[in-house]
């Protein structure tokens, strides 16, 4: 398979508001959970793993007390007391390609999922209707959610995303996939039998084919692959083919798709009491359903009960998940096994993995003569100060206002950042986003449209385009192929002529062969061949690519780039306080560069001086409470915000202090957290709050938020402007922590001293050893453990707060990843 298709494919968005969604279904063992981890890391897309959530769903059943060894399906009761449980499942699933991280109330249960007891009853509880509606409503919503995934399970394309713009059903003969995971138990040393595997095999598929609720199936549109004789470069070239192709043919995928009602509820029942609901909702019994906030919305949908609230304190402590990375998986799921004839996926995670470390021991190496970077290469370390230090060449995109520059930033970094809308003048400054082609990195310089006769504002967003063209290595000048020559595309033209880097001329909004005539024009403005582009579609982006790479010199003509003001989120649930905040600074005290508009499902952009620098301030104050005439506009909402967060650098948490901590305010942390921003809370109405309230509201973040010490807090007032000079110190402190590297030798010395004092817990009578420690990347700060055994979760957190007091991090979430170091027998 040529490398080209799988890159190509970062670029494809077959949804019609934008987007990637690859559903694929299949038995075990048919090499599902390898092919779509390496098609996700292809595409820039994300991983989720339903299968997974099941088992999660599970082992939450199984903490509640539920004894499932004496399971009836016909007890009312019995099952009654599961579905509730998985209407409230304090589930979070990393949905990184390159990871296997779940978790239950913030505890990576990835391993336990895999455990005897919860195969051996996952089969009977996803067999219930309610909980396969329950899962099945949350699978859709991370999908979407996700923007760009690959979703993969037994039920996708049939009831999950039954719309989705492409579905593979993945099959091979129960031989074939018996004999695979038979040679993966003998590679594993387990004692195994072949026909005892393959009889489990065939009943699995027996049970899954026949099963009322969900039945494995290929939907009616599913491309059918028969893996059996393929291997997994062909499957990953017949994919990329099937993704590619998909663009040409849209979906539109929303919350409230249209699935075949008896392949979801197992019967023929009439599901009215959900047909009009506008939001996500999970089912309990009793005729109640539970909202996405925790709610449960009534019978009659018209109301929503605001004196239930499912999710009590104790459950709250689920977000403490700061989302860390997890451990290398090694043992075998019993149901879901690894696709061994296609081998492990090409993970990141593999670049920790260590071959010829045997004689290294923290506990016993000298802290002043260790050579760390001769260690750091024998565990196999990547050179992350180097990287950090690397120096990319630039390409700047260039034009006149809405020529479609920041559609085309998009495909040239594979994803959707650059903010698009169809009006002029939605960029505004000079601002630069990483890139990767064929290998190779880049910086990507979108610029605010060109305008020779501008004014004001509109004359600084030219000045900030030209610094673009002073600067970059490659210059790619945008003209409109719909539109022609204007006069502005002349004065450019002549503008870059007398440049000296290489000018690459596209004449975009090239969408039919029709247009080749509209392309003579351009040749007169003496820049040489156009390329016909449609960045809409991604027509013609490659070959730009190819020739910007081609273009590029050996060494770049700036080592840096300054990509603007810093970015802040002012994130909170509604009426908070969000906008007052923002208008305070911007309007009364400070003095305000410019106001953005972005397009009408992004936040609004202001650029604000302070007192120590500039910032870019992002305000989610288009988030408004759900409303029931406006359909999946909480599902929207969640959107903008997460948008908005994955936009920032560094979050500011606005909190009502005036009013408890409500669940709301709970949901949208855990969004921060995920994220892995860097985080000010910042208490607003400060001038509400009495002195009963504040001893309430102490008590409450002890309870609730006792998960995140390390955020500064900031008690403020935006109507009196109370306390807002302290809100800047708390941002420059919390970025410069995010930002922070701690050195290979002191982070060693400062480990060897703490497992001297405290050593890891023992698990399986067995004492695991912690190797080496080296931070593989900041923002945010990311340690890698390497150890001989599975670290247990509170060890992790207790190493975190270690970390922390001896190194600070204040405002920044630290992760803790474990890389379990397995020996190997030397190759003869």
């Amino acid at each position: 398979m040529s490398e080209s298709n799988l890159t190509y494919l970062t670029t494809v968005d077959n949804l019609v508001e934008g987007g990637f969604i690859l559903a694929v279904d299949g038995p075990s063992g048919t090499g599902k959970s390898t092919v779509c981890r390496r098609i996700a890391q292809a595409a820039g897309a994300k991983y989720l793993d339903t299968g997974a959530m099941y088992r999660v769903a599970t082992l939450h059943v199984l903490r509640q007390g539920i004894d499932m060894e004496s399971f009836d399906p016909a007890d009312a009761g019995s099952v009654s007391r599961i579905v509730d449980a998985s209407a409230t499942l304090p589930m979070q699933v990393n949905e990184d390609p390159g990871s296997t991280e779940v978790l239950l109330n913030g505890e990576d249960v990835s391993a336990e999922i895999r455990g005897a007891e919860v195969t051996r009853h996952v089969s009977a509880i996803s067999a219930i209707p309610e909980v396969r509606e329950n899962l099945v409503n949350l699978q859709r919503a991370m999908a979407l959610d996700a923007g760009r995934c690959v979703v993969e399970g037994r039920d996708i394309g049939t009831v999950v995303l039954p719309n989705a713009p492409v579905k593979i059903f993945m099959t091979a003969a129960a031989e074939v996939r018996a004999q695979r995971r038979y040679e993966q138990d003998i590679a594993a040393g387990r004692d195994s039998d072949f026909d005892a595997v393959l009889a489990d095999v065939q009943r699995r598929d027996d049970a899954d084919s026949s099963r009322a609720v969900s039945p494995l199936k290929p939907a009616d549109d599913a491309v059918v692959l028969d893996t059996g004789d393929m291997s997994i470069e062909e499957v990953l070239e017949k994919f990329a083919e099937l993704a590619l192709a998909s663009e040409d043919n849209p979906a539109d995928l929303t919350l409230d798709q249209d699935v075949d009602e008896q392949d979801v509820d197992g019967h023929d029942g009439d599901n009215t009491a959900d047909d009009d609901l506008d939001e996500l909702v999970f089912r309990t019994t009793g005729g109640a359903v539970v909202g996405a906030d925790g709610k449960v919305v009534r019978e009659d949908i018209s109301e929503v009960s605001d004196d239930i609230d499912v999710v009590d304190e104790s459950e709250a402590a689920m977000d403490e998940s700061e989302t860390e990375l997890d451990e290398v998986d090694t043992d075998f799921d019993e149901e879901d096994f690894d696709d061994s004839e296609f081998g492990e996926a090409d993970l990141a995670e593999d670049s920790y993995y260590v071959d010829d470390s045997d004689s290294f021991d923290l506990l016993a190496s000298d802290s002043e003569n260790t050579d760390w970077d001769a260690v750091e290469e024998a565990f196999g370390v990547l050179g992350t100060d180097e990287v950090e230090k690397e120096a990319l060449c630039t390409v700047a995109i260039v034009g006149r206002p809405n020529v479609g520059k920041s559609t085309l930033v998009n495909r040239f970094i594979g994803r959707r950042e650059a903010v698009v809308e169809d009006f002029p003048g939605v960029t505004r400054d000079r601002i630069s986003y990483l890139g990767e082609w064929t290998g190779r990195r880049f910086w990507v310089q979108d610029t605010g449209g060109w305008d020779p006769d501008a004014k004001g504002i509109h004359g600084a967003i030219a000045r900030q385009a030209e610094t673009a063209m002073a600067t970059a290595d490659v210059i790619v000048f945008v003209v409109d192929t719909k539109v022609g020559i204007t006069a502005t595309d002349e004065i450019i033209a002549r503008k870059l002529l007398r440049s000296s880097v290489p000018v690459i001329l596209v004449a975009n909004k090239f969408d039919s062969d029709s247009q080749y005539a509209d392309m003579a024009d351009f040749w007169s403005l003496g820049l040489g061949n156009p390329f016909p582009v449609s960045a809409q579609h991604g027509r013609g982006a490659a070959d730009v690519m190819d020739q910007v790479l081609e273009d590029f010199p050996d060494v770049p003509r700036e080592t840096s780039i300054v990509a603007g003001p810093r970015r802040v989120a002012l994130v909170g649930r509604p009426n908070v306080g969000k906008s007052s905040l923002l208008n305070k600074m911007t309007g009364e005290e400070r003095s305000v560069v410019d106001n953005v508009a972005g397009t009408t499902v992004d936040p609004v952009d202001s650029i604000v001086d302070l007192d120590e620098q500039t910032w870019r301030f992002v305000d989610t104050a288009g988030i408004r409470k759900k409303t029931k005439t406006a359909r999946g506009h909480e599902f929207y909402a969640s959107l903008r915000t997460r948008s908005a967060i994955d936009s920032a650098e560094v979050v500011v948490f606005l909190v009502d202090a005036s009013e408890p901590i409500a669940e709301q305010d709970q949901r949208v942390l855990r969004m921060i957290l995920d994220s892995g921003r860097a985080l000010v809370v910042a208490y607003n109405k400060w001038d509400l709050v009495d002195e009963d309230r504040r001893d309430l509201l102490e008590r409450e973040i002890e309870l609730q938020l006792a998960h995140v010490p390390w955020a500064r807090r900031v008690n403020i007032s935006a109507k009196t402007g109370r306390a807002l000079q302290r809100l800047e110190p708390a941002m420059i402190e919390a970025l410069e922590s995010w930002d922070q590297r701690v050195s290979t030798g002191q982070l060693n010395n400062w480990l060897r001293a703490v497992i001297a004092e405290t050593p890891p817990p023992m698990r399986g009578g067995r004492l695991p050893r912690v190797l080496f420690a080296t931070q593989a990347s900041t923002k945010p700060p990311v340690i890698v453990l390497f150890t001989t055994g599975f670290l247990e979760h509170g060890y992790r957190r207790f190493l975190e707060r270690k970390f922390r007091e001896t190194f600070g991090f204040q405002g920044s979430p630290v992760r803790i990843a474990v890389r379990v170091r397995e020996k190997r027998g030397r190759k003869k």
